[in-house]
């Protein structure tokens, strides 16, 4: 879910809020953040929506720069700490790929997750992304059929399998990619129902040495979890 001082400013003062950095709910973000990292306790920001504008997102659409004072904090103390900003944007409807790229460069020890592998972009930029920044991931969440139905839904994989063009993408980058659920949206009470579509559209496509990273391993490394 979406950072709750995140959300408490964007409610409060809209989107122009969100760049103001000193301000009382993220000074205390921040400063609950950072004793939390030192402890142990906290791996990371997010999921920050920072460009989500759609006709689906009235209530909650925002579009402001992912390079602003805010995030850049976040990216700060998530580079201190080797954590990660998790990251909403409709990547190639709303543009958003030069952003990630410098973010990328300028904190290269803080991981940048893109939220359902940037809706609306295509492999072909993730792609690029990933062979320019070895600290930039992706999770698959919203890429079945569950979320949205056809046309629109079925991005990544569907009820025929995983499309052709991003089995090449992952199969070329596995410790890329994440397995997502994202049970959001009405979807709270379907949880088992999205993991079956995992299990049963997505995973199978993979090859097993790439299944395992992205099922669970590339997690387990990246985040420093126990072993199954």
């Amino acid at each position: 879910m979406e950072n709750q001082a995140w959300l408490a400013v964007f409610n409060s003062q809209g989107e122009a809020g969100l760049s103001i950095l000193d301000q009382s709910a993220f000074n205390d973000l921040f400063r609950t953040a950072e004793t939390l990292f030192k402890e142990g306790k906290l791996k990371g920001f997010g999921e920050i929506h920072v460009k989500n504008k759609t006709r689906f997102s009235a209530a909650f659409g925002r579009s402001i720069p992912l390079d602003s004072p805010v995030i850049n904090r976040m990216y700060e103390i998530a580079s201190r700490y080797e954590g990660f900003v998790q990251i909403h944007t409709m990547g190639g409807v709303f543009g958003g790929y030069d952003e990630i790229s410098a973010m990328a460069d300028r904190y290269p020890k803080a991981l940048t997750i893109l939220s359902h592998c940037l809706s609306g972009t295509p492999p072909l930029l993730l792609g690029r992304l990933f062979d320019k920044h070895p600290n930039v991931v992706c999770e698959i969440s919203s890429g079945g059929l569950m979320h949205l139905p056809p046309p629109v839904g079925g991005r990544i994989f569907n009820q025929d399998g995983l499309r052709p063009e991003w089995a090449e993408l992952i199969e070329r980058h596995p410790t890329r990619f994440f397995v997502g659920t994202d049970p959001c949206c009405g979807l709270e009470g379907r949880y088992g129902e999205l993991i079956e579509e995992i299990r049963r559209d997505f995973l199978p496509y993979l090859t097993p040495a790439t299944l395992r990273r992205v099922a669970y391993e590339n997690a387990v490394e990246r985040f420093n979890l126990p072993s199954p």
